[in-house]
């Protein structure tokens, strides 16, 4: 491999793994805004003389439409449901004021995608001699028997996600010799970047996100309107 090919190989697992990590700290965002918004959006419609129940009820087709139906909540009795709340989740739904990104089909692991695992599965097995359970040596100090332990899981939760660079970190760690196959490894890193890409694009304009990136009242409060709008109408405000 020459130099600008090792060089761009390198750059390449680099960005993989910023995406990776950039995608799971957007999620975290997310998940961790929700309830702070659904909290919000209701002292929002107190504020502003809006009936959530009944604009809720008056458009119950469009929120199953919008959200979907919660078949977990069939066992519950209709007097003991919250008639202010929107179906769990409803607050992910996407800013339709931004165009969506297209969904990607499900993935079906191509022969040459094959081929890579493959070479990443003996990489796992060789750190999958030092770090198993069943391999490893129980005279060693405790901390270091848990450490292993522990580090089997990544390796194993990284072989099956295809998270390749991990293991690639810890082949380094452990003197285990990575796969050669560096243009094919390019090319797989490549197609998983994109999907990455449209994956946070997707995460990013939900309304989850967008209200944790807001920095003000008056930015939340032109959020959840955007939300109303999408959900009731333009005329949430006088139908409530």
């Amino acid at each position: 491999m020459g130099v600008a090919t090792k060089l761009k190989w390198k750059r390449t697992v680099n960005q993989l793994r910023y995406l990776y990590e950039e995608q799971e700290l957007i999620k975290s965002m997310a998940d961790a805004a929700g309830p702070e918004y659904q909290q919000y959006y209701e002292e929002y419609c107190r504020r502003n003389g809006i009936d959530i129940a009944a604009l809720t009820a008056r458009n119950q087709g469009k929120i199953d439409e919008l959200f979907g139906t919660d078949d977990t909540n069939e066992s519950v009795e209709e007097d003991e449901q919250d008639p202010t709340d929107i179906p769990d989740g409803s607050l992910v739904v996407r800013d339709k004021e931004i165009p969506d990104v297209e969904e990607d089909k499900e993935y079906k692991m191509s022969q040459e995608d094959q081929e890579l695992h493959d070479a990443f599965r003996k990489v796992f097995l060789k750190l999958a001699l030092q770090l198993h359970p069943d391999k490893i040596d129980y005279l060693l100090p405790e901390s270091e028997i848990e450490e292993k332990k522990k580090t089997f899981q990544i390796v194993k939760d990284a072989f099956e996600k295809r998270r390749y660079f991990i293991l690639l970190d810890y082949a380094e760690q452990y003197n285990i010799t990575v796969p050669k196959n560096y243009q094919q490894q390019l090319k797989w890193m490549k197609q998983e970047i994109l999907i990455l890409e449209k994956e946070i694009e997707r995460q990013k304009i939900t309304y989850n996100y967008s209200f944790a990136e807001c920095d003000t009242d008056e930015q939340r409060d032109t959020l959840i309107e955007k939300f109303l709008r999408q959900v009731f109408g333009e005329n949430y405000a006088e139908s409530s």
